[in-house]
């Protein structure tokens, strides 16, 4: 046995003796980690599934993706009842983003390709090309719109809980006042008459301020539509938990959406040994059913949180970039 040290060394983890801080470290918790999915693997075999547990984090793994958060049981109920839960709305982002990444990693290959053998393909692979570009749009302007409507009902949700909080603590101070009052009362001689007429002025005075501290903390509790204001507070926290997560993912977004950018003016490029205009009207006529499609996906991921009028919005600006790429006009008269 080692001797455990009445005056341990700081630490990152605070101040602990060399023991704990060995069984506290980084390593310690990989071979934990480790030894988990050894196990875990051997009794997968053991019942012949072809599934895996792979115990290290993506980034050591090489994989670019970002992971999703533990939801919770209390999530998985408010979407059950038709709510949307924040740390749902979260993972469906984050699955979004990884889907955009897959998808665009996947066509570039196939594009630069494709694009050397046919008209047709050619047309295909640039048309789906800035399909990912609207959807890559989709992302970051619902990711901003969701980040700038949650940081307002934040900043309400927070001035409520402040009020309660003060509403709170000020009742708590009047209710002792009283109780002194009328223990005090309670010990006054009879024959005080004047010292139990103060008292009881006081106590009934406190009383109505107890009553107006009340209704103001129950209206408060209906203005937040709860019984329960630590509801609220549990919803406050996830909010401001996930509005940074919800920011650096559209920062993601947005540095995917610029590679595929520059990726679909390398082939707009490479395109020019065809014909334009032939090009450009073979792109116009799949157009519609590629749009359709893309909208598909992002009603599959989004549900009923899917807006229409944020795809039209990124629908306007991949056209204008597609314009700007180097696109003229097809016989429909629109840039493509």
């Amino acid at each position: 046995l080692e001797r455990v040290s009445k005056y341990p060394k700081s630490t990152r983890y605070g101040r602990q003796n060399p023991i704990t801080e060995r069984w506290n470290s980084e390593e310690q918790l990989q071979i934990w980690r480790k030894n988990w999915a050894d196990i875990s693997n051997k009794y997968l075999e053991l019942a012949k599934s072809e599934s895996r547990i792979d115990h290290r984090s993506h980034k050591a793994r090489g994989i670019d993706e970002q992971p999703t958060i533990y939801e919770g049981i209390s999530a998985r109920i408010i979407e059950k009842k038709g709510g949307v839960s924040e740390r749902c709305e979260l993972n469906r982002q984050i699955k979004e983003d990884n889907h955009i990444l897959r998808e665009i990693k996947k066509r570039i290959k196939k594009l630069t390709e494709a694009i050397k053998r046919t008209l047709p393909a050619a047309a295909e692979t640039l048309e789906k090309l800035r399909s990912t570009m609207i959807h890559c749009r989709y992302v970051i302007n619902f990711a901003d719109k969701w980040k700038n409507a949650k940081t307002a009902e934040a900043a309400r949700l927070k001035i409520h809980c402040d009020d309660y909080s003060a509403i709170i603590t000020e009742l708590k101070s009047k209710i002792s006042k009283r109780k002194q009052k009328q223990d005090e009362k309670a010990k006054t001689p009879p024959i005080k008459i004047f010292r139990h007429k103060e008292l009881t002025q006081a106590v009934n005075e406190l009383s109505e301020q107890i009553e107006e501290l009340r209704t103001k903390k129950n209206t408060i509790l209906a203005n937040l539509n709860t019984n329960n204001i630590q509801t609220v507070k549990t919803k406050l926290n996830d909010i401001q938990k996930a509005v940074p997560v919800m920011e650096r993912h559209s920062n993601e977004s947005k540095t995917k959406l610029g590679n595929a950018q520059k990726e679909y003016a390398g082939l707009k490029e490479q395109a020019q040994e065809f014909d334009t205009e032939e090009l450009q009207n073979l792109r116009y006529d799949i157009r519609t059913g590629i749009e359709s499609e893309t909208i598909s996906e992002l009603q599959k991921i989004y549900g009923g949180s899917f807006i229409p009028s944020i795809y039209e919005t990124a629908k306007s600006n991949g056209a204008d970039h597609s314009a700007a790429a180097g696109g003229t006009q097809s016989r429909y008269g629109c840039n493509l």
